[in-house]
């Protein structure tokens, strides 16, 4: 039952990735549009929140969890960053 229990945080932190993914390739094929950012932001967001609630509500703390989920913070937003001024370079 822990096993499937600790597997909720890493979802959620695999979702912020895959949206960095979907931000990158936006990006990529010069076709981000506001929308598809604020929509990522938003998954982004609430997945970055309840992660770490989720991992501790749940006892499933671990210091790979942690690294993961700062490493994939830090992707996200750089990736974030460069799009949002790509959009509003003016």
């Amino acid at each position: 039952m822990r096993r499937s229990r600790a597997t909720l945080p890493w979802l959620l932190i695999a979702a912020r990735a895959a949206a960095a993914v979907v931000l990158a390739l936006a990006l990529a094929a010069g076709a981000p549009t506001d929308r598809l950012v604020l929509v990522l932001l938003l998954v982004a967001f609430v997945s970055d929140y309840f992660d770490g609630a989720v991992a501790r509500a749940l006892g499933v703390v671990t210091p790979a969890l942690r690294q993961a989920d700062s490493v994939v913070d830090t992707i996200f937003y750089l990736v974030l960053a460069v799009v949002t001024w790509r959009l509003h370079r003016d």
